[in-house]
């Protein structure tokens, strides 16, 4: 790797042995990818670590080291979200006791500011959004390892990221740089497919994210036809909806970048110049999307269980996701002459947005009226518990149900499990 006198210098310690061990690490892995300089980052970083497990004790022991030799991550970081919240879903004592014996959230809080946690608010899988503030632009480079917030910055920011291991996104935030290879590279942003999509209304954010990664893996997809669905709607509520299908298409394969023609950045500049030579086509039609959904497995002990909890925001819902669920879950229970919910339903949201949502009084009488949870979780990470793992939970994200045991309806069937 051609490295500059500055990254030579801090190789040979002169500025410390443990950030010559961070370099020397960032610098063996770059090599290994065939990167042949390193670059700046632009803004912060994120990692997907949020929660902390007893059984994270290794990686604590790594980032101590950073914080013993004075180190931290400029300007700031963000993390994915925390497991537990107290303050507005209901444990049992068997839930309570496993979270005491294996989380170390407040520890780890504490060990993330040290380290250049951007504020005690910073910890949600969704740090792009405005109110959370680690929003990068279009071209800026970062060192990010949650799935979906890299699909996002890729995708609809037009940023540059590689879908980088844990741990790794915090050592290139420790020296402000990453090796420059994949997704930071013009050649390598250019599509392996034509997705042309054929399907007669505005499928499921999360089916045909499922499907992209399904059949992609880790392809780039430039996808056509998804304008036509969404012309004329609120351009928050196509971002939300990209911010889900490149969740699902994360989670079912690997897709860290997709175009959708005349949508995202890229696609509007470039148009089709941006699929390269040789590339292939696909149509993913109303019956593709219909079997995917009817392969989707129910692995509950009991298929035949009632649901107990409901889990809404996989990845973290938006400010206007949020109002909406619980406008609309609000206006089905009247109908239904019900006043509260049928199980226990949480809407998962960044800090920062949640607390723009109960600045709304007439949505929080709503809440308490109808007993609506909103909640700054990982639904991912609330179900490492396996207290609660047992239990029939159900939810709209495909994501969650990949990795969990989480039951998948689509979003009106949800709403009649919760109603």
């Amino acid at each position: 790797m051609d490295l500059t006198s500055e990254e030579q210098a801090i190789l040979a310690g002169d500025r410390g042995a443990v950030l010559a061990k961070v370099l020397r690490t960032v610098v063996a892995f770059g090599e290994l990818m065939g990167a042949e300089q390193l670059v700046p980052v632009v803004g912060g970083a994120h990692t997907a670590v949020g929660c902390a497990l007893k059984t994270h004790e290794p990686y604590h022991g790594f980032l101590d080291e950073l914080l013993g030799a004075g180190l931290k991550i400029e300007p700031y970081f963000t993390a994915d979200p925390l497991a537990v919240d107290t303050a507005n879903i209901d444990y049992s004592p068997e839930e309570l006791a496993h979270i005491t014996a294996t989380l170390r959230e407040a520890e780890n809080t504490e060990r993330y500011l040290a380290l250049g946690l951007k504020d005690r608010n910073a910890f949600t899988c969704t740090c792009y959004f405005e109110e959370v503030g680690n929003r990068p632009s279009r071209g800026d480079v970062l060192a990010w390892s949650e799935s979906s917030a890299v699909s996002y910055a890729n995708s609809v920011l037009g940023a540059r990221c590689n879908r980088n291991a844990i741990g790794m996104e915090m050592l290139c935030g420790i020296i402000g740089k990453v090796p420059c290879f994949g997704l930071l590279l013009d050649r390598n942003r250019k599509a392996h497919c034509l997705l042309q999509l054929e399907t007669d209304g505005l499928p499921s954010p999360h089916l045909l994210g499922s499907l992209i990664g399904k059949r992609l893996v880790e392809d780039i997809p430039f996808i056509a036809g998804l304008d036509r669905l969404t012309d004329g709607k609120d351009p928050r509520d196509v971002s939300d909806y990209l911010k889900d299908m490149g969740a699902a298409a994360a989670a079912a394969g690997a897709v860290a970048l997709y175009h959708v023609e005349n949508v995202t950045p890229e696609a509007r500049a470039a148009g089709r110049t941006l699929l390269r030579d040789g590339f292939r086509t696909t149509t993913v039609t109303d019956a593709d999307i219909s079997a995917l959904h009817k392969s989707f497995p129910v692995v509950w002990p009991d298929p035949t269980a009632q649901p107990e909890t409901c889990i809404i925001g996989c990845p973290h819902l938006s400010q206007r996701q949020t109002t909406r669920w619980v406008r609309t879950i609000a206006a089905q229970l009247k109908a239904k002459n019900r006043q509260k919910v049928g199980v226990q339903t949480i809407l998962c949201t960044a800090p920062d947005t949640a607390r723009l949502v109960r600045a709304d009084a007439q949505i929080m009488d709503l809440c308490a009226e109808h007993d609506i949870r909103i909640s700054h979780i990982c639904g991912l990470a609330h179900m490492l518990n396996p207290v609660t793992a047992a239990r029939p939970i159900i939810t709209d994200s495909a994501k969650l149900q990949y990795y969990t045991s989480a039951r998948f309806y689509t979003e009106d069937a949800l709403l009649e499990q919760i109603t």
